[in-house]
């Protein structure tokens, strides 16, 4: 489990450690607004090719030999963005990175579907997303100050990534694999995975939930806050870190809560509370009081991501937790990819109260749709 959360905490940092930096970086490179967002989509992006990949190396190789070079390609060339002579060059590092960060976000929670049953499970899946958001809650501190001495700084912080892999190979077991399946049963496997009407629904969230982390809250976010009251990637970093320490703090809980309600109504009454928050962004007057509406954010974001996890292990049998899972991962890099895009370009036909606005009415069809498919499962316990 100690392996699972330091893995977790710095692949969770690709995006956050940069987001308090953007506006330096879109002064330096001279970026329009509009497209600053692709340093965060060649990011996610990626996962898309190496999700699937790694789950079927994983299968065939075990976890150690796909792990420790995921790892090592995150880091070499997260950190090798530091030397970016051009943005054309920093995204191509960043796509690099991202290779190996979306593999690694997936095989995380392959582990703790393998590892831990029911309550134990639930509890894990709490304690991966609250040292997740303890990591991305720190980490966009020091890249705010590390972006204050120059844009590239905060790439340096990539470089824990080294030690880690050098941990994971001593404490994984190089296991002896068995499997000899062929692509072609692999993919099948997974489509048995995906014809489940709930499982399909339930694939709906991770990219719902990630269009609206990455393209509004960790990309346009702190860019408006940066436009509108004027102040420094440092201000930045530290409002940014409350989101996601208020989710560290609730989904270190996820376990008692689950005993309370179940994981449907938790996800549905998180996601009502992000949309209605979102709203009242533009009309908050003071950089400081942005810290309330982006702490309760952060508690709905700590909530609605262990719900769902939790919710998709669950749904899934075991021989096809993989595959399913490596699905998951698949789409929720395609919202991680698809929100700075989409958010993108809100802003240049509306304005940021188009982001806001947007991003809320987006969830409420979310909100709406995911009732219906769970209107037979929402009750307390």
């Amino acid at each position: 489990m100690q392996l699972i959360i330091i893995v977790t905490m710095v692949t969770m940092m690709g995006g956050s450690v940069i987001s308090p930096a953007l506006p330096v970086i879109q002064q330096a490179f001279i970026i329009e607004t509009s497209k600053i967002g692709l340093l965060m989509t060649a990011f996610s992006l990626p996962g898309i090719i190496s999700i699937p990949i790694a789950g079927i190396m994983t299968d065939r190789f075990g976890r150690q030999k796909v792990i420790v070079p995921m790892l090592l390609l995150y880091s070499i060339a997260g950190s090798l963005c530091f030397f970016a002579p051009n943005f054309e060059v920093l995204l191509l590092l960043r796509f690099l990175s991202g290779l190996g960060a979306g593999a690694l976000a997936t095989l995380s929670l392959i582990l703790i579907g393998d590892l831990f049953n029911d309550k134990e499970q639930k509890e894990a899946l709490g304690y991966r997303t609250s040292f997740g958001y303890f990591s991305n809650g720190i980490l966009p501190i020091f890249g705010g100050f590390l972006a204050v001495i120059s844009w590239n700084y905060p790439f340096l912080l990539f470089l824990l990534g080294i030690p880690i892999s050098l941990m994971a190979m001593a404490v994984l077991v190089n296991e002896k694999i068995d499997n000899q399946s062929t692509i072609k049963e692999y993919l099948i496997e997974v489509w048995r995975g995906l014809s489940n009407v709930r499982t399909a629904s339930l694939l709906t969230i991770a990219p719902t939930l990630m269009m609206i982390n990455q393209g509004i809250l960790a990309t346009f976010l702190p860019i408006y806050i940066g436009s509108k009251f004027g102040v420094s990637a440092a201000i930045i970093g530290i409002i940014i870190s409350t989101r996601v320490i208020a989710g560290s703090l609730i989904a270190f809980f996820m376990g008692k809560l689950t005993e309370i309600v179940k994981e449907e109504w938790l996800l549905i009454s998180s996601m009502i509370v992000l949309a209605i928050t979102i709203i009242f962004i533009p009309f908050v007057t003071s950089v400081w009081f942005m810290i309330g509406p982006v702490m309760v954010m952060g508690f709905a974001l700590g909530v609605s991501f262990p719900a769902f996890q939790s919710l998709l292990i669950s749904e899934a049998p075991k021989e096809l937790r993989a595959g399913v899972m490596s699905a998951n991962g698949v789409t929720n890099r395609m919202g991680q990819a698809a929100g700075p895009i989409i958010a993108g370009t809100l802003y240049a036909t509306g304005g940021f109260k188009a982001v806001f606005f947007g991003a809320s009415l987006f969830l409420l069809a979310m909100i709406i749709f995911l009732t219906i498919n769970f209107r037979n499962h929402i009750s307390t316990r």
